[in-house]
């Protein structure tokens, strides 16, 4: 006979369990996170060894793992700032066998490490990529009688109600020491730590024991279905990884990109706006911050591009007299087109020429100073992005 019992979570299927009485007001650090946050908000950072020991060799120099030879300290926090673009987590780093490295980072929501995990192998630290995997943590004990009576759901309330809340447990009858069939119990805790402190307290019980079974996660209750990121059906084995290695690639960030000016929006002074920035940024000694130039570049260039439409759309189409802009008549007096009309017969006086060395000077001079002023400067630039940065260049 097997008798299941699952006790839902008064909190919600997506939430975590009440905390134990003890940590209620205790605050979130790298010990205590798996005793405070669901354990399918953490996730696993490091190493899959291979059977073979020539594998293994080749893992250790070009795996998809944590750095070796880095202080565990900075390893924690390197990687607790890398996560911590995620969502809110605390990482403890673990040595195995081989003093490698392996990293926990307990997230406090579910979600943020379903985000981790879809990232798969697409985060980098230490100039290598990092393999992530579920871990969810062995959380399931085998609870019985140390004289091989039969045990119920109130010997496993009171004994061990005091430890944490339980997330499922499971009878069954077993042979006991004696040789004689009794009732024993199998108990999922809903905290990976009050796992582990309730296995330490029944070590020295009298009455109880409390073995630790090599289950991970909990085995009655399932994990709630979330359609992964990338899901495939094919029975093909080398199509059924979550990514090609392609797009895992494509996927990674290569740095800044930026689309470039068209030859046809380029100053007509035989050099692009990016040629005009570099000379005159090296000529005042900015050109260090490699960064706030391809900033100061796009900027220019947008505003070429949106000057270009402008001209564009007030110049008359050569196959109809009439400008290919609104006429106010079409519109109601005082209405909120009557400045859009101001700015139409203001540019059909002719389009607008490109920008020349001089002007592209002084915006130049006015970006990479940091001057507060916009006077002078394109109507985008003017609404440039806060470079406060306290990085001086």
């Amino acid at each position: 006979m097997v008798l299941h019992f699952i006790f839902p979570n008064p909190n919600g299927p997506y939430q975590a369990y009440p905390r134990r009485q003890d940590r209620q007001f205790q605050e979130p650090n790298a010990r205590n996170a798996q005793g405070l946050f669901p354990p399918d908000a953490c996730v696993f950072v490091g190493k899959h060894v291979p059977l073979s020991v020539f594998l293994a060799i080749i893992w250790i120099l070009t795996s998809i793992s944590l750095a070796i030879g880095i202080n565990p300290e900075t390893l924690a926090r390197d990687v607790q700032e890398k996560f911590s673009s995620i969502g809110r987590c605390h990482v403890k780093i673990k040595l195995d066998k081989r003093n490698l490295p392996g990293a926990f980072v307990q997230f406090e929501k579910v979600e943020d490490a379903d985000t981790a995990l879809a990232w798969g192998e697409n985060i980098k630290l230490h100039n290598r990529w990092l393999r992530i995997e579920r871990a969810r943590g062995k959380r399931t004990a085998c609870f019985g009688s140390r004289d091989g009576a039969p045990v119920t759901q109130d010997h496993v309330s009171m004994a061990l109600g005091w430890q944490g809340p339980i997330e499922a447990c499971g009878f069954e009858h077993a042979l006991n020491q004696f040789g004689m069939w009794t009732i024993i119990c199998k108990v999922t805790f809903a905290f990976v730590d009050d796992f582990k402190d309730a296995v330490k307290a029944f070590k020295k019980n009298p009455v109880y024991y409390l073995i630790p079974l090599d289950i991970e996660g909990s085995p009655l209750v399932p994990r709630p279905y979330r359609q992964p990121p990338y899901y495939n059906n094919s029975n093909d084995p080398s199509t059924r990884r979550r990514r090609t290695k392609e797009i895992a690639d494509l996927m990674r960030d290569k740095g800044h990109t930026r689309v470039p000016l068209p030859a046809e929006l380029q100053p007509k002074t035989g050099h692009t706006v990016e040629e005009y920035v570099r000379k005159e940024a090296h000529s005042r000694g900015y050109d260090q911050d490699e960064q706030l130039l391809l900033d100061v570049i796009q900027d220019l260039e947008n505003e070429q591009r949106a000057k270009h439409l402008r001209e564009e759309w007030s110049t008359p189409s050569s196959d109809n007299s009439t400008a290919r802009t609104p006429s106010a008549s079409m519109y109601s007096s005082g209405s909120a087109f009557d400045s859009f009309s101001t700015d139409v017969q203001i540019s059909e006086a002719g389009p607008q020429t490109q920008p020349q060395p001089e002007y592209l000077e002084s915006t130049i001079d006015h970006l990479l100073s940091g001057d507060s002023s916009t006077a002078g400067l394109p109507r985008s630039t003017s609404t440039i992005r806060s470079r406060s940065r306290s990085k001086s260049i």
